[in-house]
């Protein structure tokens, strides 16, 4: 996850204010929300997986394998 997160900042460290205010509203979207539904998340956390990993190709490999080294 942290190779993740260092790649997606580095991307951003290179875009330009117009790009980066294109990403302000998807930002706001991802803000953790103020009330408390981390059940909520969760569930859509694991649905969000279900549906990627149901993809195919790369993508949808990568999460599969990721989901059975955890279990």
């Amino acid at each position: 996850m942290n190779a993740l997160r260092s790649h997606v900042l580095h991307e951003v460290t290179q875009l330009d204010i117009e790009n980066l205010m294109a990403l302000r509203s998807m930002m706001t979207a991802l803000k953790k929300p103020i009330s408390p539904i981390a059940q909520k998340r969760g569930v859509a956390a694991a649905h969000c997986r279900r549906a990627l990993g149901n993809m195919e190709g790369n993508l949808g490999k990568a999460i599969l394998e990721e989901r059975e080294e955890r279990l």
